[in-house]
């Protein structure tokens, strides 16, 4: 499934939704507030920091790393947002960081929940350190049905930017 998005910060733009090369639900034209999402327009480190503390108000790194992603996959994000989103996450304590040897020129921060045997990981292009992707899998003891381990949940990106339209890319 491959999802196209265009949204302003008043919660309206466009959907478009693709499997296997056609257009399905929720794709479409909303008018404001029909796709609310909480917009961070702050850049300042602070700012940043206070904003995603009010969605994580327990502290917890893997809702931590849940976010960043939540960021990206909401907005485009310019480099000072980027750079208060970083150093916010580098507060938490019990997350890893490395190379991907299937993946050269990326680097990933993850988090290991170990009551849900889940690994929740970020994956950052090494030379820009924009996000690139998020992955969610299961590991052993997961209860999920699916074999150990296995991702269960990607998202990659392929451009983002800003455009004065719905119709156009960035």
């Amino acid at each position: 499934m491959e999802r196209r998005q265009w949204i302003a910060p008043d919660g309206s733009g466009r959907l478009s939704v693709t499997r296997d090369g056609r257009e399905v639900q929720p794709s479409g034209v909303f008018a404001t507030g029909g796709l609310a999402a909480p917009f961070i327009t702050v850049t300042e480190v602070e700012a940043v920091g206070a904003e995603l503390r009010a969605w994580n108000p327990r502290g917890l790194p893997a809702v931590a790393v849940k976010a960043f992603g939540q960021v990206w996959k909401l907005q485009v994000v310019p480099p000072a947002l980027q750079h208060g989103l970083v150093l916010h996450l580098a507060g938490f304590s019990g997350l890893f960081a490395g190379s991907l040897r299937d993946r050269p020129g990326v680097v990933a921060v993850g988090y290991i929940d170990e009551v849900r045997h889940h690994r929740q990981m970020l994956v950052f292009d090494a030379r820009t350190g924009g996000l690139t992707s998020t992955e969610d899998a299961a590991l052993e003891g997961s209860t999920l049905p699916v074999p150990i381990p296995s991702t269960f949940s990607e998202t990659e990106w392929v451009d983002s930017g800003y455009c004065s339209t719905t119709t156009g890319s960035p």
